[in-house]
């Protein structure tokens, strides 16, 4: 009977080699020979890898080195890929793990000792050093969070997983959270051992592990534990309590179910908000800029909280059809808002339960649509408590299109403070629409509007007169009219210059009391503040090209600050090579090519990495690329580093 299972395991074994094309498994072998990452992991991708080359591709993605492993142990964990009798391997993988990282400043050993486990029955003819090495390489490219595992990373992590399964499935994440099953109950189950608890057999976690290995972006797994969840989906739906649901995620899946998953988790990737993977990779590496910024909007929002430049970005680079919701009062709505935005007066819903209701059937009806592509931003004065509406109470806002089903909803990190400044430099992609700087506020005082004074009064809600009602409905309207693809011309959808000046005379008589004096009043109101504040805008209005170029080179230099840059040079002169010294920027969503000359930025080219269809590289000159693009192609020189700007131009092209 032993002879007979071994010899249909040797038969099953040549099946599957010979499902990989003779061609496909000579072009692997001359890519490993030739150390041909790119054509390597393409052909990989496309075909599998054969389990005779695993270990050689492995350890070209990898680059494990052999580790010194300690002799002893004290460490008796039994992972669950390991036949308890085994005691020698079972040593062996907690001397590795202990090698790796000692066991009093690791809460998550386990998952080392199991991702060494899996290691070790893979290539069980491997040296102990060997395997240590291969298990560290695994662990440091797709857990770097293990070199400085402090619990904001943790949390962190945890959180933003949460937030992800809310951004494309929220009915499945409130089920989720009202049958009480924590983000770290599917958080540490699956994201700090590289997902192998999904699968039923070492054999199903190599073919995994080949998937995440030669895929670009080391962060896929991340992506992985959604789409299992989402994979899941009706079976959670159906299970009616916590230890239901607990057992529907604690259920292996077989090797065709692991392929669907990680074909919708590569989707997911896609369909997400570039902000997010800037988040992601934060966390992963505890970056500054997570440290200063991102850890404390993890903490403080439900929903993901993608950058105002991102935002923009992946408008027009990734072409996301993104609707802005503007939650400040209407009155703040009618003095100025972002382009197409629909306005939902947060003290509105606070004061009238049918006013949301009366939106979702009307101006957000299309949300509720199944086949709704929309991106929703939410968004107010800016982000902080300060905020009007704060964080916390945009948060609540979010939670009633969540439970509508509405997907893909975030929150405007720097609100409308940001986006405002953003237009008035003239960046490319920021406009406003319904905006005077007469009237509007941030222009005239610096600051949104105040309602501070007249909180405890009703007087606000019978000052607004039915010309300012008439008029808002006249935009929204026209909103719904843009967002159904009315092609209605412009001058159609706007009132004339006469009208603006009448609508904005109107606006002013019905404005607070406290407001017209605010604007009338000034100089007898606030006369030290408010001289300087007039200095300013005479200043202002006298350089007003020197600070819209000084806002771009802002914005540059921010993004060139926390993006990788080489120094290269650019070919101008066609056949005839002329190189010119310039700098590449690496964003999460595009190539810069920018010129630095006396701390003056000027952008030269801006690719997005959706438009690339091809990098040409001649192994004779490998300092020398030429990108092919849909705005056609163009040619650099990277005398330094050049293989480092390889690996990171496919890992972000991805």
């Amino acid at each position: 009977m032993l002879l007979n299972l071994t010899i249909k395991l040797i038969k099953l074994k040549i099946q599957l080699i010979m499902e990989i094309p003779e061609r496909a498994i000579e072009y692997m072998k001359e890519a490993i020979n030739s150390i041909d990452v790119v054509l390597l992991r393409e052909v990989c991708r496309e075909f599998g890898i054969p389990e005779t080359l695993r270990l050689e591709i492995w350890k070209l993605f990898l680059q494990p080195k052999k580790e010194i492993v300690e002799e002893k142990t004290t460490n008796n964990y039994v992972s669950k890929w390991i036949v308890e009798d085994n005691e020698m391997l079972i040593e062996e993988t907690n001397k590795i793990a202990s090698a790796i990282h000692p066991i009093g400043t690791q809460p998550f050993f386990n998952c080392i000792v199991d991702v060494a486990a899996v290691v070790s029955k893979i290539f069980q003819q491997e040296s102990i050093e060997m395997r240590c090495g291969i298990t560290k390489s695994i662990i440091y490219k797709f857990h770097p969070f293990y070199k400085h595992l402090y619990p904001t990373i943790i949390t962190g992590l945890q959180n933003l997983i949460h937030i992800l399964l809310l951004y494309h499935d929220p009915i499945l994440s409130i089920h989720l959270d009202t049958n009480r099953i924590e983000p770290t109950e599917y958080t540490n189950a699956f994201a700090f051992n590289l997902c192998i608890n999904m699968c039923d057999s070492i054999d199903i976690i190599s073919k995994m592990w080949d998937e995440f290995i030669t895929f670009p972006d080391t962060t896929l797994y991340i992506y992985c534990v959604v789409g299992y969840l989402i994979y899941l989906r009706q079976r959670i739906l159906d299970a009616k309590d916590h230890q239901g649901v607990l057992n529907v995620i604690s259920q292996p899946l077989k090797i065709n179910d692991i392929k669907t998953i990680i074909a919708y988790s590569k989707a997911i990737r896609l369909s997400t908000a570039s902000s997010f993977n800037r988040i992601l990779l934060g966390i992963m590496n505890n970056s500054e800029s997570y440290q200063k910024i991102f850890s404390k909007s993890l903490t403080s929002s439900l929903f993901l909280t993608p950058l105002v430049n991102d935002i923009i970005n992946d408008k027009f680079n990734r072409q996301f059809p993104y609707l802005f919701i503007d939650c400040r009062r209407q009155e703040s709505f009618d003095l100025g808002t972002i382009a197409a935005a629909i306005n939902l007066d947060y003290t509105k819903r606070q004061d009238d339960r049918s006013y949301l209701e009366n939106l979702f059937k009307n101006e957000l009806s299309i949300l509720t649509q199944p086949n709704s592509t929309f991106h929703v931003v939410l968004f107010g004065d800016d982000d902080t408590v300060d905020g009007n509406p704060d964080i916390g109470e945009l948060s609540m806002i979010g939670l009633d299109f969540a439970k509508r089903g509405v997907k893909r909803v975030s929150i405007m990190q720097e609100g409308f403070l940001k986006y405002h400044k953003n237009a008035l430099a003239n960046i490319k992609g920021f406009q406003l629409m319904n905006h005077e700087t007469e009237t509007c506020p941030l222009c005239t005082t610096g600051k949104p509007l105040n309602f501070g004074l007249l909180e405890g009064t009703k007087k606000l809600k019978q000052t607004i007169t039915q010309s300012t009602v008439e008029k808002t409905q006249q935009l929204t309207h026209g909103l719904i009219g843009f967002l159904y693809g009315n092609n209605t011309k412009k001058e159609d959808q706007q009132p004339t210059s006469q009208n603006q000046n009448t609508t904005n005379e109107e606006i002013k008589q019905t404005l607070p009391s406290t407001q017209v004096e605010d604007k009338e009043q000034l100089t007898s109101k606030n006369e030290e503040v408010n001289e300087n504040m007039k200095d300013e805008n005479n200043i202002n209005t006298e350089e007003n090209t020197d600070d819209n170029s000084e806002e771009e080179d802002n914005y540059l230099k921010e993004l060139i600050e926390e993006s990788s840059k080489y120094n290269s040079y650019l070919n101008i002169g066609g056949k005839q090579t002329i190189w010119k010294p310039v700098t590449i920027v690496l964003t999460t969503i595009s190539i810069l090519i920018v010129e630095i000359h006396n701390n003056k930025i000027t952008l030269l080219d801006d690719i997005s990495y959706e438009t690339i269809s091809k990098v040409v590289m001649k192994k004779a000159d490998p300092e020398r690329f030429t990108i092919v693009h849909s705005g056609g192609k163009c040619t650099i020189r990277i005398p330094e580093y050049y293989q480092k700007f390889i690996e990171e131009i496919s890992k972000l092209q991805g």
